[in-house]
């Protein structure tokens, strides 16, 4: 009837009213969350920090079953985690957030819980063919202007590193959705005060991207470590009672396995089929002996698990950053080569960077060596290791270059390339600065070959070896 037909037509035009009402609304609370936060109505939960790694020798012989030594440095990402005090002011205006120091990345808790609900099994595939089609996953982005050098300039966005990686908002998006959605922390979905808070996840990091000192394991670590306790702390009601000062967490064997599944699981999204020793070096720290994902100890002077505590030496290093990209893959497929055609001839290679990383691991745990000791034993092992890097064809003249410069100025003790060489990184132990001068002198020294470093266009970074590994404290 016409009568029947007017109230279906009605009812019809209240359901689109009220579909892009609630469409204008999450518009207008998603904007209006794009000023700055407010950091008065946030109270901080945890903070998660993990090391960035460093590979001092057995590069490539590692996949010939030399054991790699590695070691955890003093450059760290941190994470810490943020849970508002009240509620959002709507059941579906609560958001959550992660905020790096050039951008926020925003997105609706309803919209998530939906994802949640919609797919039993969210793997990072689907979630990358999803990216940019669906907002439920797909983040409000804001970038962050940070203030120049010099005061009396405009504001200027940031031109962060990861700004200029082709789709970073995804990459991320992919890992930190990825490790939110995993079917053991399901419950926080059905959470109704975890839905109707939100969280903030603010991220800090003094890593360079890109050189080899593992600045994405260090990401994947310390993003599964945060949202692991996180979820501890949500599930086991801990929110409801106070939380002991700075109360640092046991990392029991069985956790620290958990956390490095995540983690690696993080790093296969990032890297296809990675070895393990990146990420297993930030979770664990200190000094890796590692032959494979499955088969590596862990020298570590400063451990968070309940493992007795070892002494270790600690070596203060300089990297340098050739600024050529090597080509990972090719210099793998060649050395593989090399070693097929002359097998006899490269297999005492491998024996003699195994042996270079047995030393190297005896002189860092002797406590009974002395400076000048260390000094000489280190250098001369990275020497002998560089050598045979060049002889099975990793070097590049830039790294040649590098090394002269480095000759010039009493700078090229203990110099070696890390990782796969091609380009990318050296490395150089600064153990005969600090031993030849006092300190003072030496770190004058040093600051001016770094200077001139920069002068050639040759970024530098100081750093430490044997640091702490991953690490969560409660905060009140």
């Amino acid at each position: 009837t016409p009568q029947n037909s007017r109230w279906a037509s009605l009812l019809c035009s209240l359901s689109v009213a009220s579909f892009v009402g609630y469409q204008l609304y999450k518009q207008y609370v998603r904007n209006s969350a794009m000023h700055a936060l407010d950091y008065t109505q946030y109270k901080p939960v945890l903070t998660a920090t993990s090391p960035g790694k460093l590979i001092l020798c057995g590069e490539h012989a590692v996949v010939y079953g030399v054991t790699a030594i590695s070691t955890a440095i003093d450059k760290k990402t941190s994470i810490t985690i943020f849970m508002p005090k009240t509620p959002a002011i709507s059941p579906h205006a609560a958001t959550l957030i992660l905020k790096f120091n050039f951008a926020e990345l925003r997105w609706n808790m309803f919209d998530l819980s939906q994802m949640r609900q919609a797919h039993d099994d969210i793997t990072a595939e689907l979630l990358a063919s999803l990216y940019g089609k669906n907002e439920w996953i797909t983040p409000d982005i804001t970038l962050t202007p940070l203030q120049p050098v010099n005061p009396h300039a405009k504001l200027q966005r940031t031109e962060h590193q990861l700004l200029s990686l082709k789709q970073w908002d995804k990459q991320i998006t992919i890992v930190f959705l990825y490790l939110f959605f995993k079917r053991q922390f399901a419950s926080l979905w059905s959470d109704t005060f975890f839905l109707t808070h939100g969280i903030l996840l603010e991220l800090s990091s003094n890593i360079p991207i890109g050189v080899g000192l593992g600045s994405s394991a260090a990401w994947s670590t310390v993003l599964s470590g945060a949202i692991y306790y996180f979820y501890d702390y949500m599930v086991t009601q801990s929110r409801r009672r106070p939380l002991q000062k700075s109360a640092t967490m046991c990392m029991s064997k069985e956790c620290m396995q958990q956390i490095w599944n995540l983690a690696y699981e993080a790093e296969t999204i990032n890297h296809g089929t990675p070895s393990g020793i990146d990420n297993t070096t930030c979770l664990y720290g200190g000094y890796l002996k590692f032959k494979n994902k499955r088969e590596f100890s862990v020298v570590n002077a400063a451990t968070t698990t309940t493992d007795e505590q070892q002494f270790v030496h600690r070596i203060p290093m300089l990297v340098i950053n050739t600024n050529v990209v090597g080509n990972t893959k090719q210099l793998v497929a060649n050395v593989r080569t090399l070693y097929e055609q002359c097998t006899a001839m490269i297999q005492p290679i491998w024996q003699s960077i195994e042996q270079i990383g047995q030393h190297v691991m005896q002189s860092l745990v002797d406590k009974d060596m002395s400076g000048a000791q260390l000094t000489q034993r280190i250098n001369q092992l990275f020497a002998m290791n560089h050598g045979l890097l060049v002889a099975i064809g990793v070097g590049h003249p830039v790294i040649h270059q590098i090394q002269c410069l480095c000759a010039q100025h009493d700078f090229d003790y203990g110099f070696k390339i890390t990782g796969a060489g091609g380009g990318g990184c050296v490395i150089v132990c600064l153990l005969s600065q600090y031993q030849q001068d006092a300190y003072h002198d030496a770190k004058g020294k040093i600051d001016h070959f770094r200077t001139l470093l920069d002068k050639h266009g040759y970024d530098s970074y100081l750093l430490q070896t044997g640091q702490a590994g991953l690490c969560c404290k409660f905060h009140y």
